[in-house]
């Protein structure tokens, strides 16, 4: 974290897919900005998805898209985080 701070500042997302309970999590939820797909946890900023969900591969898809298109965006200058 504090190398990631000393060469971008604060302009820096972590993105986190994965248990809301694993330790792996804590790093992403520490920052308000985190880009986080959640698996049987709601919290700010994040997308609550369940592991029994019939629908969960389209659903992960489809977030996945959105994550590449806003990516894309960030990256061509047209939004700024």
């Amino acid at each position: 974290d504090d190398m990631l701070n000393i060469c971008f500042g604060n302009n820096f997302v972590y993105f986190y897919i994965g248990k809301g309970s694993s330790k792996l999590s804590l790093i992403a939820k520490s920052h308000q900005n985190s880009y986080m797909w959640l698996f049987g946890e709601q919290a700010q900023n994040a997308f609550c998805l369940e592991k029994n969900d019939p629908l969960l591969d389209i659903k992960i898809l489809a977030l996945f898209r959105l994550f590449d298109m806003s990516l894309s965006e960030v990256i061509l200058g047209k939004i700024t985080l």
